[in-house]
């Protein structure tokens, strides 16, 4: 899952105290930055998430691929929901038996 280069995000990011450790944290942070899987402790910080734009649905304000830069939101989509990761339908073969 390729980003385009206006959906990139540039916020600052820094180092806050969290249950007795240091985590990253964006400067502006709430609570949908990070990742957690659904067992996590209520101490455990998660994954802080990249931001990004999804602008799929305006091709024109998209920009140019970056094709080092992975769209983390787009990419998450795809896993969670089985998709195939270049046309995002699903990556299931019906004509095979699961």
């Amino acid at each position: 899952m390729i980003a385009f280069t206006n959906e990139l995000v540039a916020d600052r990011i820094s180092f806050e105290p969290y249950a007795g450790k240091l985590r990253l944290t964006f400067e502006n942070a709430n609570a949908g930055d990070w990742v957690r899987r659904p067992s996590a402790k209520a101490w455990e910080p998660g994954i802080l998430s990249a931001r990004v734009h999804d602008l799929r649905d305006s091709p024109a304000r998209c920009g140019p691929e970056r094709m080092r830069t992975l769209h983390v939101r787009r990419q998450w989509l795809c896993m969670d929901k089985l998709l195939c990761q270049v046309c995002a339908r699903p990556a299931t073969d019906p004509s095979v038996s699961p």
